[in-house]
């Protein structure tokens, strides 16, 4: 996971020095979600983000009526939270 993330900070980040990609690098760690698995449980505080190897993600809000509606869907190679 992390020279996936290591690339993307290379080719978007100018200027950068290798001890603070190494210091990003550090804060993340890798977890595999299932299809269907939350990354947030409703109304909590979102406190982490992520960076999407592989796959996708979906970001939804519940509309007054209870159902989902989709807001964003995240690719592989972006941040999510």
């Amino acid at each position: 996971m992390h020279h996936v993330l290591e690339g993307y900070i290379r080719e978007r980040v100018k200027n950068r020095n290798e001890q603070e990609l190494r210091a990003i690098l550090n804060i993340f760690f890798s977890k595999e979600y299932k299809k269907g698995t939350r990354f947030n449980e409703p109304n909590t505080d979102v406190l982490q983000f992520a960076f999407v190897v592989e796959g996708s993600a979906r970001t939804f809000l519940y509309n007054k009526k209870g159902d989902e509606v989709t807001g964003r869907i995240t690719q592989s190679n972006h941040f999510l939270s």
